[in-house]
């Protein structure tokens, strides 16, 4: 309905490949930084980066209390 709407979060998924030879720690160096640049840049409440790993995977579900 309206509400639900109204507070609907707008969802953004990226993937970004490393340049050949990078190591997967180069990457994920390189992944924290820029997060932490956008972040910076960006400095809004309603702004939030799940995360920006390239080993990692993070599930967020979206539920109501009575889910």
């Amino acid at each position: 309905g309206e509400i639900a709407l109204s507070s609907l979060p707008r969802i953004e998924q990226i993937f970004v490949n490393a340049p050949a030879g990078w190591r997967p720690r180069d990457m994920e160096r390189r992944l924290f930084v820029a997060r932490r640049r956008i972040e910076k840049r960006v400095q809004d409440d309603s702004f939030y980066v799940c995360s920006f790993s390239n080993l990692v995977t993070i599930y967020k579900g979206l539920c109501m209390p009575a889910d």
